[in-house]
């Protein structure tokens, strides 16, 4: 894969996840889907860096 290919999977991943955290009811399914939401955007912006460096303000 291509860090094009890559950040394109994670943004759709990003996407479906956010969907999913939309259409839930049960408030602990809807948590789950935010948070695997949120860790795929942080994937799919280390995608883009070179390197996969840290993203910035992600020290600690």
């Amino acid at each position: 894969m291509t860090i094009e290919d890559n950040e394109q999977y994670y943004a759709r991943r990003v996407g479906q996840e956010l969907d999913l955290a939309a259409a839930a009811t049960d408030p602990a399914v809807k948590a789950i889907h935010l948070n695997l939401a949120a860790r795929y955007a942080t994937l799919r912006e280390r995608s883009v860096l070179p390197h996969g460096g840290p993203v910035e303000g992600s020290e600690g």
